[in-house]
């Protein structure tokens, strides 16, 4: 019985420390998904990049540019102003391959004003002044302003107000009388509608209002 006992003894502590012993776990799969995630990533990122460069190249292509010569014009406007105001093109309208006309805003500070401009082979032919708005004094009794409208490429609509108060309320000078201001008279208001038309050769001329 001891001897069996000795034998089994070892043969116990033996199997024991077996079972106490982890297995071993394949970490391979582990170890490669952080690898897998980093590079799904970079492709993420990569491709972003591509999406984002390929919007700012189409909002490039869609932004409005004015020629060259023309912007130059605009500059010398503006070096010839100088401190008076300042000149910016608003519209710009290839009618052929050698006629074509711009519209220039100018503004002093007081009134905005607005003309057309054609050009023939990038030579200015002739202008015309379409648009009027200035700040009121109100102190004078009567106002004037002027707009446009662009009928056809070619015939512009102008149109010409007068706005005034009665002359009961005008002083010998020429302005409100005093407690009155422009603003809180009756006033009355006239406009005149003026059609003018681009010919082939660039000139601006009048045009038969009946048409239209």
């Amino acid at each position: 019985m001891k001897i069996y006992l000795i034998l089994l003894i070892p043969f116990i502590f033996l199997n024991c420390n077996n079972s106490n012993e982890k297995p071993d776990i394949p970490i391979i799969k582990k170890d490669s998904e952080p690898v897998n995630q980093s590079k799904d990533s970079t492709i993420k990122e990569k491709n972003t990049v591509k999406k984002s460069n390929k919007s700012s190249s189409v909002t490039n292509k869609t932004q409005t540019e004015y020629p060259d010569w023309l912007n130059t014009i605009n500059e010398q406007i503006n070096d010839e102003s100088g401190q008076y105001g300042e000149s910016k093109i608003t519209n710009y309208t290839k009618l052929n391959d050698s006629l074509s006309y711009a519209i220039y805003e100018f503004n002093d500070g007081v009134c905005s004003k607005q003309t057309l401009d054609t050009y023939l082979n990038k030579k200015e032919v002739d202008h015309i002044e379409i648009s009027v708005g200035c700040d009121q004094d109100l102190s004078i009794p009567e106002y004037e302003w002027k707009e446009y409208e662009l009928i056809k490429s070619k015939i512009i609509k102008l149109k010409a107000y007068r706005e005034y108060v009665h002359d009961s309320l005008i002083d010998a000078n020429g302005y409100m009388k005093d407690r009155y201001d422009f603003l809180e008279a009756e006033t009355k208001t006239d406009s005149v509608i003026t059609l003018y038309e681009i010919q082939v050769n660039g000139e601006i001329n009048k045009h038969n209002k009946n048409q239209y």
